[in-house]
Formats: structure tokens, sequence, C-alpha cells
């Protein structure tokens, strides 16, 4: 009987055991796989977020490469403008140099000539009276006959009429 009772003991320890496993795998089936099923959709989610986002920030960074691309072409295009204002300016400056420069000569120019224009008048203003009685004097000696006075009124009353014609 020995015999039988090791070989119960071992049926039904292998039955408890038979049992006692296939309630673990009911446990197994019914929380520990679905739990294992959720973490591996948990984690595929992250990933798929994290791919997403890593999706996302390359397209940012093309768009943001873009446009740092876009604004050093702006800013390449706006240095040239700058510079051809620039540029224009400067001439302009210098025309506008050149034309006072000229101005000046000119009024420069103009006031040497008004400055000999004025010397000119002063020199007759100071000499006119002079020789006018020096014209006078020798006109009087030249024609102090009666025949001469004649001529010499003549001479005067021509001048004037002449005069008042230019005038006219």
């Amino acid at each position: 009987m020995h015999f039988e009772l090791k070989f119960l003991d071992i049926m039904f320890r292998l039955t408890i055991f038979g049992l006692f496993s296939y309630k673990i795998l009911l446990l197994v089936r019914q929380y520990l796989i679905p739990y294992l099923y959720q973490q591996i959709k948990s984690e595929r989610n992250t990933r798929l977020e994290l791919i997403e986002k890593e999706n996302l920030l390359i397209s940012n960074q093309h768009k943001i490469e873009t446009q740092i691309s876009h604004q050093h072409t702006f800013l390449g295009s706006l240095e040239k403008n700058i510079r051809s204002w620039q540029d224009h300016l400067l001439e302009q400056k210098h025309a506008k140099d050149e034309e006072f420069n000229n101005i000046k000569i000119a009024i420069d120019n103009k006031r040497a000539v008004q400055q000999n224009n004025y010397v000119v008048i002063c020199t007759s203003k100071a000499v006119l009276p002079y020789a006018v009685s020096q014209a006078e004097t020798q006109l009087i000696n030249k024609y102090s006959e009666q025949t001469g006075k004649l001529s010499f009124d003549n001479l005067i009353v021509n001048l004037a009429k002449n005069k008042l014609r230019e005038d006219a």
C-alpha cells in the first residue's frame, strides 16, 4: 500500500499542480495578458506620439531653415538696395557739391566783375570832373572865336538830340 499512497499522493499532487497551473493560466489570461497588451498599446501610442512629435519638429525645422534662407535672401536684397540708395545719395551729394562750387565760382567771378565795375565807376567819378574841366578849357581855347562858339553850341545841341532819341 505504500506504493499506492505514493501513487495517490503523486496523483493528488499532480492534480493540485494541474489545478494550480490552470488557475494561474486563467489569472495570466484574465489579468496579465490584458495588462501586457495594454502596456504594449501604451508603448505603441507613446512611440507614435514621439514619432509624430519628431516629424512635427523636423517639419518645423525645415520651415525655419526655409524662413532663414528666405530672410538671408531678403537681407541680401535689402543690403543691395541700401547700397544702391547710398550710392545714389552720394551721387546727389557730389552733384549738389559740384553745383554749389560752380555757383560759388560764378558768384566770385560776378563779384570780381562788379568790383572792377565799381572801381571803374569810382575812378570815372573822380576823373570825370577833371576831364570835363580840362576838355572845357581846351574847347574854349580852341573855339573862343565867334564861329567856333557857334559850332560848339551846335555840337552840344546835336549831342543832346541824339541822346534824347536813344533814350526814347
